[in-house]
């Protein structure tokens, strides 16, 4: 057989079929019993037959029952979840805020601003939404407590500048 110039797959191994050729599959449509026999191999196991009515009625997928969902919710939550960098985000406009779901300031998905922790950490309270906290250098993520200044509110912090 042979291929057009230039029909390669990567690593240059020649393609199956031409450009534009349909593959002799195309619109084939499986039987009824070749689709159970799908199904029964994808689960792993023979179906009931109480299963293999449910199956009918409810259509494509599995209902899941309202424990079941939130046990599916609250598993990929928080050090589950993929994605899980330790629990600190940056934000774009410089801040890091660190998950502490617990905090009473914390925002919607469980985070607080990483400066105001360290402040409430050296004064042993938490700060009053009022209070603001400065960067002296004027680097966001720079938390470190030399860098931080507690001001009482923001007409305070004004006046510093």
């Amino acid at each position: 057989m042979k291929f057009q110039k230039g029909h390669k797959a990567i690593g240059g191994f020649e393609t199956r079929f031409k450009k534009y050729q349909i593959p002799w599959n195309k619109g084939k449509k499986h039987s009824e019993e070749t689709k159970q026999k799908i199904r029964e191999k994808a689960i792993g196991r023979k179906l009931s037959e109480e299963v293999k009515e449910k199956i009918g009625k409810a259509g494509k997928g599995r209902k899941h029952s309202e424990i079941a969902k939130k046990k599916i919710g609250l598993a990929n939550k928080g050090m589950n979840n993929g994605q899980w960098k330790g629990g600190i985000v940056k934000s774009s406009n410089g801040y890091i805020f660190r998950y502490k779901p617990e905090h009473p300031l914390a925002n919607n998905h469980g985070q607080v601003l990483e400066h105001r922790l360290v402040i409430e950490e050296v004064i042993g309270r938490y700060l009053k939404p009022e209070e603001v906290i400065h960067h002296i250098n004027g680097i966001r993520n720079d938390n470190r407590i030399e860098n931080l200044m507690l001001f009482k509110n923001q007409a305070e912090h004004m006046k510093y500048h």
